[in-house]
């Protein structure tokens, strides 16, 4: 059972994420992301919102952090989802 941190910590991560999407969407990203770049690609992508955030003023910086989770997930998922390379997922 997680503990009442970890809880918050879980939704605050599921809502970025569900913005990041939303935001990449809104900018003419398709769901295809899984096959068109490797997880290197991603971490690459998440690195510059890093950069992006730091420094950075509200709502930037926020907005970065949100992508730069999104991208460190599809990494994650592009690495341990066996299908998502062949796009079959």
């Amino acid at each position: 059972m997680l503990g009442s941190d970890l809880l918050v910590l879980k939704a605050e991560c599921e809502r970025a994420l569900v913005r990041a999407l939303e935001d990449g969407k809104a900018h003419g990203y398709t769901d295809e992301w899984c096959t068109w770049l490797s997880a290197d690609d991603h971490l690459a992508h998440a690195y510059t919102h890093l950069q992006g955030a730091r420094g950075s003023t509200q709502p930037d910086r926020l907005m970065h952090l949100q992508h730069a989770l999104c991208r460190v997930a599809m990494a994650l998922v592009r690495d341990d989802v066996p299908n998502c390379a062949r796009g079959e997922n």
